[in-house]
């Protein structure tokens, strides 16, 4: 199962400004439309830190409201790291609107994460399929519907998370994740206008333009999940992670291109955190 990491942060940032946790409330959060981003923090390095805010400056853009100031998020960001230290722990960036023309409020702090035990690691993980879409997918905005639904299915099956099947029957995306399958050494994912586009994916699509690995951005049918030979998720919490059976089908989690592309992500990360301990 997936461990639970919390370590309690004393901090969370509101418009530039560090407060201590004792002053965060939900009102804070709140708003007509809420644009957010969860970023990975290791060794109290941002991860991909500014692919996360191009993508929510993005969500902001098309979503016609008014935009924020990434520098001086970026420098919030990083003077909080230095005052609230963390190993492993998710930060979540959210810009709250009142109405459509007003000013964003913009909050960042610490949640709650859940990352992939090290027997998901070694075995993969165990998914579920339901029917659902994922409404204007290019603009990351919380989606409270989709969540409580997703949330129930992975509760009431004690599976690692759910994809989604659309209604032509097109494996789209995870809940929270997205998702890749193998099939005669190539790999297919969802084309980018039919999912919430992951910095994690865009990471796996540059790993195999470099290792020269076959990839197609088209979706498969939930009818062709007999004919592969393996999947994995990909997230900001997961990482790159194996599947180890969709609903009744078993999958093989010992594929050498999974575990490339694996092995590959992980320094990837690993570099973020060298640079940022550089900044």
């Amino acid at each position: 199962m997936s461990k639970l990491v919390n370590s309690n942060p004393q901090y969370f940032l509101h418009n530039g400004r560090l407060k201590t946790i004792s002053e965060f409330n939900d009102n804070i959060i709140s708003g007509e439309k809420v644009i957010y981003e969860v970023i990975k923090i290791s060794d109290s390095a941002p991860i991909f830190l500014d692919e996360h805010l191009s993508r929510m400056r993005q969500s902001i853009e098309l979503s016609k409201f008014k935009t924020i100031d990434l520098n001086s998020l970026r420098k919030s960001i990083k003077e909080l790291l230095h005052i609230n230290p963390v190993e492993q722990q998710n930060i979540k960036l959210i810009a709250s609107y009142k109405a459509e023309n007003a000013q964003p409020n913009i909050t960042v702090f610490f949640i709650p994460s859940k990352y992939p035990s090290t027997d998901d690691k070694i075995n993969g993980v165990y998914v579920k399929t339901i029917s659902a879409t994922r409404n204007n997918p290019e603009v990351k905005a919380e989606n409270k519907t989709l969540r409580t639904y997703a949330d129930k299915v992975i509760a009431n099956n004690l599976c690692y998370e759910v994809l989604m099947i659309n209604e032509t029957g097109q494996i789209t995306e995870g809940s929270r994740s997205n998702v890749f399958f193998v099939a005669n050494k190539k790999l297919y994912t969802a084309p980018l206008n039919l999912v919430l586009g992951g910095i994690t994916r865009l990471k796996v699509i540059d790993i195999c333009k470099k290792l020269n690995i076959d990839i197609a951005q088209q979706c498969l049918n939930e009818k062709q999940l007999t004919e592969i030979d393996g999947a994995f998720i990909t997230g900001t919490s997961p990482g790159v992670l194996a599947i180890n059976k969709i609903d009744d089908i078993e999958l093989n989690v010992n594929i050498d291109l999974i575990k490339q592309i694996s092995t590959e992500y992980d320094t990837l990360v690993q570099n973020e955190i060298n640079r940022w301990k550089l900044v």
